[in-house]
């Protein structure tokens, strides 16, 4: 799995390519933005090819502490495949999952007004 991020204006944009397995990594460059007050993440999932039970574990603790430090957190460009994961472990009802990169970008406008 390859981890790359940038950040645009006050949104950070996190890219995932391969698999996500354990997910340590991923929670490490996480909960280090969130310390460094960026609480606003938009996920590029487009390269996501596969997505454990602890990879799901992740965005599911990064949606909570980004909740509590009143941020907010958007999935985009996601795999039909991966998408049904989502959806079918109910976590499409709470982590807003969009297609392009500017409907995150609008979401955040949506939710952060």
């Amino acid at each position: 799995m390859e981890i790359g991020f940038e950040k645009k204006d006050d949104i950070v944009l996190i890219k995932i390519d391969g698999q996500l397995e354990t997910g340590i990594e991923l929670e490490s460059i996480i909960s280090e933005l969130i310390k460094n007050g960026d609480i606003k993440l938009a996920f590029d999932l487009s390269s996501l090819k596969y997505i454990s039970s602890s990879g799901l574990r992740v965005f599911l603790m990064t949606a909570k502490r980004i909740k509590k430090s009143n941020g907010h957190l958007v999935l985009f460009k996601m795999d039909h495949a991966i998408r049904e994961i989502f959806d079918l472990t109910g976590f499409a009802s709470f982590i807003p999952i969009v297609d392009t990169q500017q409907e995150a970008f609008d979401n955040f406008k949506l939710n952060l007004s």
